[in-house]
C-alpha cells in the first residue's frame, strides 16, 4: 500500500507546512536492494556527531543510517522506546530522578562488540570531562551517576529532575573511543564512529566528494531494503544539475519551482528544525529599557518575514512567536503575539523616546540601532531589509553593518557588539534545557541578549523540573510569555526544508523531528529507477 505522508501541525491555508514528507510504503511494496545517491553542500570535516566539530556539520544527518539509540523521536517531538536497541526505558524514582534503561542483548557495535552498561558510564564520564571537546546535550551536566545493575541494565541517576532527560540516557559510542581522548578528539577527521545502526560507512573520499554506506553484517533488526547509500557533496548548482543528469536521486532546492522540475522528479517539502529571529542586545543603549524592546518586538510583522521567505523559498513556512517549541510540536502553545504600531509607539513614548517628524528622539538624539550582517548571506540580508523598514513605522533607525562572514560570530556576535543580530536557531524535541542557555545564565556562551532575568530563569526551571506532561505544557505556556515579555529574542518564522526526490522513492522525505526508519527507506518494488 502506497500513500502520502504529510502530518500536517496545522492548516496549509494558514501558510503551514507539514511535519514530515514522504511518501509512505509497506514492506511488502519495497525493492529488495538498490543504490540511493544523494546530495549535499558540505563534506564534514569530523565525522563524530558528539564532536563540537562534527555536531555543528551534516555529520549526524550523514551518518543517521549508522547510528541508533534507545529512544526514536516522532513527528511532533514525541518519543517511543526503540526496541531495537532497548527491551525498556523506565522512571523508577522520580526524588531524585532516575532512569532505568534495560539494553537490546543483540545490539552490538560495528566491530562485534556487545552494547553493555559500561560503554554508558564510560559516555557520560567522556561527555561531562573538558579534555574531549563534546558537544553533548545541556542536560547530560545534571547526571549525577550512572549504577550498573548488570551487563544489561543501568540506572541513570540525576542531580535534579530534568524533563529533556530522554536525550541523554543511552551512549552514542562505544567505551573504546570514550576512554580515550585522543582518539575521540582527532580520530574521526577521515573516518566514521563505529556504527550500531542498519548501515555502516564503507567509504569516505576526499577526493571525489564521496561517502558511501553499506548494510551493516552484524545489525540485529529488520535487514533494511537498500544495498547502499551514497552521498555526494558539491555546489548546489552543480547538485541540481546532477539530479537533472540522473545521477543524484535527492538534492536539496534553494528555491521551488515545480515547472522547471525534471521529468520523474518531484518535490517533497516540510517545516525543518531551524527558525529565524532576532536577537535584541539588553546589555547597552537604548536596548537596557525593556520598554523599547518591548516596542521593536510589537513593531515586527512576522507575516511579512512568511511572505518574504516565499519569495526566496517558494513555500513560506508558519511565522512563529514561541523559542521552546514549535508549531505542531507536543506541548506548543502560540503565545498570540501581533503586531501593534501603536502600541509600540507609546512604549517609546514611556521610555522617553518622543516622536519628531517621524524619528524617535530623546535628548536631541535619535533612537539608531546597530544591526551587522555576513556577507554574500541572502537570507540574513533579507532579513535585514525587513526589519530596517518595519522599525522605521515607529521611528527607529536601523544601520546595517556588513561584515566578514567567518568572522561574523567570533567577533561581532560573541562579543555583543551589537544592538540587533539575526540568525537562525534550532529547535529539537528536548530543547528546555537548550534553550535555557540562549537566556540564562548571563555568562552562558550561547546568552546574546546582553542580560539575564530571575522571573525568567525560574520559568524555565518549572518547565524542566516538570514530569507531567500536561503539567509541563502549562508551564511552558508561562515560560513563553515571559520570554516575549522580556522581548531579548525575537522569533520570527520557521524555516522549510525543501528537497527535489526521485520518484520511486519511499518512506524517505524532510521531517522537522521525526527520525527516518531505514529499515524502511527503499525503492518502491514497482519503481524502474533503482
Amino acid at each position: 500500500m502506497l500513500s502520502a505522508c504529510s502530518l500536517l501541525g496545522g492548516s496549509e491555508e494558514q501558510g503551514e507546512l507539514p511535519l514530515a514528507d514522504y511518501v509512505a510504503a509497506e514492506s511488502q511494496d519495497l525493492a529488495d536492494g538498490g543504490t540511493l545517491t544523494l546530495g549535499a553542500e558540505y563534506l564534514p570535516a569530523n565525522f563524530n556527531p558528539l564532536h563540537t566539530d562534527g555536531s555543528n556539520s551534516d555529520a549526524p544527518r550523514i551518518l543517521a543510517p549508522t547510528m541508533g539509540s534507545a529512544v526514536r523521536v516522532l513527528a511532533d517531538g514525541s518519543w517511543e522506546v526503540d526496541k531495537d536497541y532497548a527491551k525498556s526505558v523506565s522512571i523508577v524514582d522520580r526524588k531524585p530522578l532516575v532512569i532505568e534503561v534495560e539494553l537490546e542483548p543483540k545490539a552490538v557495535w560495528e566491530g562485534g562488540t556487545p552494547i553493555r552498561s559500561k560503554d554508558m558510564v564510560a559516555f557520560v564520564k567522556a561527555m561531562k570531562d573538558s579534555r574531549f571537546s563534546g558537544d553533548a546535550h545541556p542536560a547530560m551536566s545534571d547526571i549525577d551517576s550512572v549504577d550498573v545493575t548488570s551487563d544489561l541494565k543501568y540506572q541513570v541517576k540525576f542531580k535534579r529532575v530534568n524533563a529533556d532527560w530522554p536525550a541523554v540516557i543511552y551512549p552514542a559510542l562505544p567505551a573504546a573511543i570514550t576512554t580515550s581522548q585522543d582518539t575521540f578528539n582527532s580520530g574521526f577527521q577521515t573516518q566514521a564512529i563505529p556504527s550500531n545502526g542498519p548501515f555502516k560507512v564503507a567509504l569516505i573520499s576526499t577526493e571525489t566528494n564521496t561517502i558511501r554506506l553499506e548494510r551493516n553484517p552484524r545489525w540485529w533488526g529488520t535487514k533494511p531494503p537498500l544495498s547502499e547509500i551514497v552521498w555526494r557533496f558539491a555546489e548546489p548548482d552543480v547538485l541540481a544539475q546532477a539530479f537533472e543528469l540522473g545521477e543524484l536521486d535527492m538534492a536539496p532546492l534553494r528555491h521551488l519551482d515545480k515547472k522547471s522540475l525534471p521529468s520523474g522528479a518531484e518535490v517533497r517539502v516540510a517545516a525543518s528544525s531551524y527558525w529565524s529571529q532576532i536577537t535584541l542586545n539588553g546589555g547597552r543603549g537604548p536596548l537596557e529599557d525593556a520598554k523599547v524592546r518591548q516596542a521593536v518586538a510589537l513593531a515586527v510583522d512576522r507575516k511579512a518575514f512568511a511572505e518574504d521567505q516565499k519569495v526566496e523559498l517558494g513555500r513560506a513556512g508558519p511565522p512563529l512567536d514561541t523559542v521552546v517549541t514549535m508549531p505542531g510540536q507536543v506541548g506548543h502553545h502560540a503565545v498570540g503575539t501581533k503586531r501593534d504600531l501603536e502600541a509600540a509607539r507609546n512604549l517609546l513614548d514611556q521610555a522617553g523616546w518622543k516622536d519628531a517628524d517621524g524619528k524617535a528622539v530623546k535628548d536631541k538624539k535619535q533612537l539608531e540601532l546597530v544591526l551587522p550582517i555576513p556577507e554574500k548571506q541572502e537570507p540574513a540580508k533579507r532579513r535585514a531589509e525587513l526589519i530596517t523598514k518595519q522599525l522605521a513605522e515607529i521611528g527607529i533607525t536601523v544601520k546595517t553593518e556588513v561584515v566578514a562572514a567567518d568572522t561574523f560570530y567570533e567577533k561581532r556576535v560573541i562579543p555583543l557588539d551589537f544592538d540587533l543580530v539575526t540568525f537562525t536557531r534550532r529547535g529539537s524535541a528536548f530543547n528546555v534545557s537548550q534553550s535555557r542557555l540562549w537566556f540564562t545564565p548571563r555568562d552562558s556562551p550561547q546568552n546574546f541578549t546582553g542580560k539575564e532575568s530571575k522571573e525568567t530563569a525560574k520559568a524555565f526551571s518549572a518547565v524542566l523540573t516538570q514530569l507531567d506532561p500536561d503539567k509541563r505544557s502549562e508551564a511552558s505556556e508561562t515560560l513563553e510569555t515571559i520570554v516575549a515579555n522580556q522581548a531579548s529574542v525575537i522569533p520570527l518564522v520557521v524555516i522549510p526544508a525543501a528537497w527535489v526526490v526521485r520518484d520511486g522513492v519511499v518512506n524517505f522525505g524532510p521531517t522537522q523531528f521525526e527520525q527516518l526508519d531505514w529499515t524502511k527507506v527503499a525503492w518502491h518494488k514497482d519503481s524502474q529507477e533503482k
